[in-house]
Parts: structure tokens; sequence; C-alpha cells
């Protein structure tokens, strides 16, 4: 307060405040702020799903996905079902909406299925790596199958393709789709042409993941003979086919398994006067009524039992 003062006169000019006693409070527009909270509220969803990767021991191996939601949401991994922590081995690493998982110098106990799983106080959602399915391998006139397991809320749809043609159920493949999220497709009475890589799609409206098999089918299985004469020495197999003729055309597997796996490679021999046998990226011409010999080389930590 200022106060003026002149012979006789006295002037007051000032600010008065309110009682002391009353206490003053500030409040935000309820409706506005709780209105802006509420458009943002959502659970996680994967952006991107979570895929298997296969690497070599001692290589690294990454996997990495993309989380929306709000409040941001923690993420936490799992490897066979035991939560995954950070370690010389694991590596953990959080940049923006993406989330990768490192492991280094990579053996066979880090083997299996990994999973990643997002968190925040509206929900929780996990996206599962796609199970790796061994190839598989029978003989013409036999039947084929494969089964798959899947989860995910709603329901995904399921689709089964041959390369990029969609298979639909038929009277030699039958599709089953179970609710609890398991299924198979069965392929009867297959033949050389079935062979190929099988894909099963899962989709719903949050993603799509989906997961392969090669399937190889060959005429029948090779024992050893005056036509045919298999060796393996010093881990190279190698199978003789002697006088060749049309009917020997076809595709030849050589398998090799020991109790760790197994692996397989293939070759096409076509008998027509002049034949020509592929290998890989190796072709060889040869005139008719000739022995050949087809060679693979294994790399294995075990003893290989070959058969073809």
């Amino acid at each position: 307060r200022i106060s003026r003062e002149r012979p006789g006169e006295t002037y007051y000019t000032g600010v008065q405040l309110p009682q002391k006693a009353k206490t003053l409070e500030l409040k935000p527009d309820s409706k506005l702020y709780s209105s802006t909270l509420e458009k943002k509220k959502e659970k996680p969803v994967f952006l991107t799903q979570l895929s298997g990767a296969a690497v070599n021991t001692g290589e690294t191996a990454r996997f990495t996905v993309r989380v929306s939601g709000f409040p941001k949401p923690t993420v936490q991994w799992s490897h066979n079902g035991k939560v995954v922590k950070s370690s010389s081995v694991y590596k953990l690493i959080e940049e923006k909406d993406e989330y990768t998982l490192v492991i280094t110098q990579v053996t066979s106990e880090y083997e299996g299925k990994y999973s990643c799983t997002a968190t925040n106080r509206f929900g929780q959602t996990t996206s599962s790596q796609a199970e790796k399915w061994v190839e598989k391998m029978c003989s013409e006139g036999t039947e084929a199958s494969f089964n798959y397991k899947v989860s995910g809320d709603p329901v995904p749809d399921i689709k089964w393709f041959k390369g990029p043609f969609q298979i639909q159920p038929s009277r030699n493949c039958t599709i089953r789709t179970n609710s609890d999220g398991s299924g198979f497709i069965i392929i009867k009475n297959v033949k050389q042409q079935d062979s190929g890589l099988y894909t099963c799609k899962a989709s719903n409206q949050f993603g799509e993941t989906a997961c392969s098999a090669e399937l190889v089918v060959f005429k029948e299985s090779i024992s050893a003979s005056t036509k045919y004469t298999m060796s393996l020495i010093d881990l190279m197999a190698t199978l003789e086919i002697a006088n060749c003729t049309v009917e020997d055309t076809g595709d030849y597997v050589c398998v090799a398994s020991s109790e760790a796996g197994s692996d397989h490679c293939t070759c096409t021999v076509i008998v027509k006067g002049w034949f020509s046998v592929s290998f890989n990226d190796f072709t060889s011409s040869f005139l008719g009524d000739v022995t050949i010999y087809i060679t693979c080389l294994l790399f294995c930590c075990r003893t290989a039992i070959v058969s073809a």
C-alpha cells in the first residue's frame, strides 16, 4: 500500500487481498483432460511379428519386433517359456517402438522357441517365433502331413500354400482347422510333382505369421545291387548307377542322418539318348548306356547313415 500525504489530506492506493484464511485452488477442465487421454488408451499391438532365424554355431542371431500401445508397454523376452535377461550372451535393445533381442555366439543350447510379450495396464499381447519344421521326405504313393498349433485374439485365420499358390481341399488333400488353434494338412497318394515348399499362414486384424516346410517325394528307396553301388569314404557318399536307361530318369535324394538331426541333397537325372546330370549348380552331359556317379560331401560331427 502506497500513501501520499498533503497538508490536511491523505490518499491511499494499493491492492487488497482476499481474506488470508481462504485457500485458492486451481482446477483443470476435467472433461477436456480426460477425453484427450481416452483417445490414446491402447493395449499393446505388434506392428511386426516375430519370425524365426537359422544361424550357424558361433554366429549372432537377432530378433526384432515393433510394438505400439499407450501407456508405453514393457517388453519381456522368453526362451522356451523361460524369461530372458540381459547377459554376456543376451543383449536387449530398445529404440522408440522397436525392440531387439541379440544372441551372440550361438550354440545348440540356445535353440528353441523365442517369444516376446508386451504389457501395459490395458492388456498384454505375445508374439511367438514361428516353429521351424524339419523337411519331410516320403516315397510315392504314401501320405504326407503337416501339423500346426497357433494362438491369437481374435483367433487367426489359417491358409495353406504350395509355393505362391493357395491350397484348396480336394479328394487327395484334407485340411482341418480345430477350435483350439490346432490343425493339419494331409496329402494322400503323393507324387513327385507334390514336392515343394508348403507354407501355413495365420493372420488376424493385428498381423500375420507363417511357417514353412519342404516336402521331398521320391519314387522308391534304393538298395545295393548290381545296378546300384553305394559307398561312404571320408564323409564322401557316392551312388553308382550302372548301364543307365530311360527308366533311371528322375530325382535322386541323398539323406544323411545322425542323432543330431538329418539333412539331404538332391539331383535330377534325365536319360534320353544323350542325358544330363544336374547336381545343384553343376551340370554335365554323357552318352547313354554308361555308368554315372553321384557324389555328395557330408559335414557332421557324428557318424552319418546314408540312404538314397
